[in-house]
């Protein structure tokens, strides 16, 4: 196991991982090895345990009794596994910060960034685990920055279209054929400055935050065809509203509708185009891998 985190005091607690199932606190007064340990190095513990499975279903080991303990010569943090991530805002506290890796989701880290990374930074890791209170706990330690080719093979991607921009909001909002796979994104959290139709291959983390589902683009990628691959369809579009309290309010806008009961129109565009009930329109529409996304409808014949 690794010694993952400690303070100088002759009792104070030392924190040991092995990054997979089990995690340990110790007083260093505990074993005369415990003495001159730094944060980083390896020892071997021989010792009686039990496997559990905490409240997610993760089974962790549980240490009873230690029976012997012996410092190894490996390379610091070099038995823990090596993983990539992004640094985002802390779910707990807004002072700090927190590291998102694809495979395990949110990570805490053992210690604050200490000006070694900022949020946005890639990050290479060692990954840890903790029991606490019964309960398995990843953690990242040894975090450093890295270049972005390293970390974005890691990440989820899809190839998205813009479908629809607020300037004065100052947002835009992407859509993928993939059902349900869109997103709002605020210009103050990317340099991406899209126009209607474009499209893109986005890198991507999902997680909750406060409660709240975040889809977070973390690169992007322009694919040339973009705007230029367009198609315009006319039809019949029909409306429909998320409820009939919606439905019989003269004002409110409807919640999406179909054109020739086939070509998805969000409930955005149908508020840009100021159309609320069912009417002939032009819609305009990229393709991405044979199916579409509309990012213009226009109703015709007003």
């Amino acid at each position: 196991m690794v010694l993952i985190r400690a303070k100088e005091s002759k009792n104070s607690k030392l924190f040991f991982s092995d990054g997979k199932l089990a995690g340990l606190r110790i007083r260093r007064n505990k074993n005369p090895v415990f003495r001159e340990l730094q944060e980083g190095d390896t020892c071997q513990f021989r010792c009686e345990v039990r496997y559990d499975k905490d409240s997610y279903g993760h089974k962790y080991l549980q240490i009873e009794t230690i029976l012997e303990v012996v410092k190894t010569e490996f390379p610091s943090w070099s038995i823990l596994k090596e993983c990539y991530g992004i640094v985002v805002k802390s779910s707990v506290s807004n002072d700090r910060l927190e590291i998102f890796n694809p495979e395990y989701g949110l990570i805490r880290t053992t210690k604050d960034f200490g000006g070694h990374v900022e949020q946005d930074d890639f990050v290479r890791f060692h990954l840890t685990t903790q029991v606490i209170k019964n309960k398995l706990i990843y953690g990242a330690v040894n975090f450093l920055p890295c270049s972005k080719e390293d970390a974005l093979m890691y990440f989820e991607n899809n190839v998205v279209a813009i479908n629809y921009l607020d300037d004065e909001k100052e947002m835009f909002n992407f859509a993928s054929p993939e059902k349900n796979f869109y997103g709002e994104v605020p210009f103050k959290e990317t340099t991406l400055r899209p126009i209607l139709g474009d499209i893109y291959r986005i890198y991507y983390c999902e997680y909750k935050y406060r409660n709240k589902f975040v889809r977070k683009i973390v690169d992007y990628e322009r694919i040339e065809k973009g705007r230029d691959d367009t198609t315009t369809v006319r039809g019949q579009l029909v409306v429909s509203f998320k409820n009939k309290r919606q439905a019989n309010n003269p004002k409110a806008y409807p919640s999406f509708g179909f054109v020739n009961q086939k070509y998805f129109i969000p409930g955005m565009l149908l508020k840009s185009a100021d159309i609320r009930e069912d009417c002939y329109v032009a819609a305009h529409m990229v393709l991405i891998d044979g199916k579409s996304v509309v990012f213009e409808v226009f109703p015709l014949g007003r």
